[in-house]
């Protein structure tokens, strides 16, 4: 699997936290949890004997030369939505002051970015910092008729939930609900709150200016009301009390060998999954009022669907994942790709992937009474013998696919759960319940953002 090599600001982070992130997001294969203590606590060490921080950073202003790109810039949907009614203005930041909410960063940008020399030039580094054009990586999804479930999946995190969305076909008069999705900003934006400079976004970028030696980064400024509009009030970042206390967490502080230790980034696959249910209630409720005539947004033109087309691929590798459960069978797993969809409007990546493939060895003592009944789900649920059974990993070989293109695709199973039944299959072996999830990472051709 594919790893990054990246900076992680530990000496920041209480000793659980830290410990749990080193053995999550990052490769630690082999070290016990007293060398990552020892690791933390080193980086601790270092932050507190840091000095009281300035927290005031340099802004400075921009050449009118640059007016006709910026007001361009204003006009396109990414920076209204980035700045929404916030007061703002594009300025130079100094770089090192910023306080960083966001714990870690990668430290290979693998965009497009200047080069050289390209650095000292005002003029590429705000088309590097404040591009036009949104975002357009590859997203994969797939769909669970079973649970009415879609399943999208792209590399890294910018990929969210944008909004809610509901319109209604003009043809069925159907009401269509759903979810906006979309990639994040590709500004580098900056909060300005009380006596300090957050920044919102653009981290991998930052860093890249920082390590060619560049002090002032071109960027969106905003002027946050309040603790929220800084970007920092989620789950995953540094709490409050830190990023406001006297030594909050720093750009420059990246920098550091002592307080941001080089660590190994595992990959990471951002997944967004909507699921429609419906049931009786029996129960006498008063509905929500419907409010008429008021129109609905966002609104899609029904009558121009975007073409799609199949993408040929090649096999790179198709693998078992093999287990060997606590009883003595041994198990293989695996799913493969079967078709390729893919929509060059969206940049959407629709895989058309096999149900659960399953080989069953189990051992000699387990055979019972050859049957060729086939049971419901309902019946192998209910015959359960074995819970939760304990499993050895023999081998995890994940199926690898590589379009024409240059896309990337790789499927692995996880979450595994496995159940013996009571009930035999029409060789005698027992039937097992297996619970997997599949984990579709995508991986986009060099080059591209």
């Amino acid at each position: 699997m594919e790893r990054s090599k990246g900076r992680v600001l530990l000496g920041f982070m209480e000793e659980t936290e830290a410990l749990g992130f080193l053995k999550t997001h990052c490769v630690a294969e082999g070290a016990t949890d007293d060398e990552l203590l020892r690791k933390w606590r080193s980086a601790r060490t270092a932050v507190e004997n840091l000095a009281k921080t300035e927290l005031s950073c340099e802004v400075l202003g921009l050449d009118t030369v640059h007016e006709p790109y910026l007001d361009a810039l204003t006009k396109t949907p990414q920076f209204v939505e980035a700045v929404g009614q916030m007061t703002w203005s594009v300025k130079l930041v100094e770089i090192d002051k910023l306080i960083c909410f966001q714990k870690y960063v990668a430290t290979e940008y693998k965009g497009t970015k200047p080069e050289g020399k390209a650095f000292s030039d005002i003029v590429n580094l705000v088309d590097f910092c404040l591009p036009r054009d949104p975002i357009a990586r590859p997203v994969g999804k797939t769909y669970n008729d079973a649970e009415r479930s879609y399943t999208l999946f792209s590399q890294g995190q910018d990929h969210r939930i944008i909004a809610p969305y509901e319109t209604v076909d003009p043809t069925a008069k159907r009401r269509l609900i759903g979810f906006v999705t979309g990639w994040g900003s590709r500004l580098v934006l900056v909060a300005k709150f009380k006596d300090r400079f957050f920044l919102k976004n653009g981290y991998h970028r930052v860093y890249e200016l920082k390590k060619n030696h560049v002090k002032h980064v071109p960027c969106v400024l905003v002027e946050a009301t309040n603790f929220v509009d800084t970007g920092a009030a989620k789950q995953g970042f540094f709490p409050q009390d830190l990023l406001m206390s006297e030594r909050p967490p720093q750009f420059v502080h990246f920098f550091s060998d002592a307080v941001a230790p080089s660590v190994q980034l595992r990959q990471i696959t951002k997944v967004i999954r909507v699921r429609a249910e419906e049931f009786p209630v029996f129960a006498e409720t008063d509905l929500p009022r419907i409010d008429k005539g008021v129109p609905a947004t966002p609104k899609i033109d029904l009558g121009k669907v975007p073409g799609s087309e199949y993408e040929d691929f090649e096999i790179e590798m198709e693998g078992w994942n093999t287990y060997r459960l606590v009883d003595g069978t041994l198990l293989k797993l695996r799913q493969v790709l079967l078709t390729l969809k893919t929509d060059p409007s969206t940049q959407t990546v629709m895989p058309s992937v096999s149900n659960l493939l399953m080989a069953v060895m189990p051992a000699a003592d387990l055979r019972g009474l050859p049957s060729s009944r086939q049971y419901t789900p309902e019946e192998l649920s209910n015959s359960v013998v074995e819970k939760n059974m304990k499993y050895e990993t023999v081998q995890e070989a994940p199926s690898e696919y590589k379009t024409k293109s240059g896309l990337k695709l790789m499927l692995r199973t996880s979450s595994l759960t496995v159940g013996r039944t009571n009930k035999f299959d029409s060789t005698g072996y027992p039937v097992y319940l297996v619970d997997t999830q599949l984990e579709i990472q995508i991986e986009q051709p060099a080059g591209q953002v």
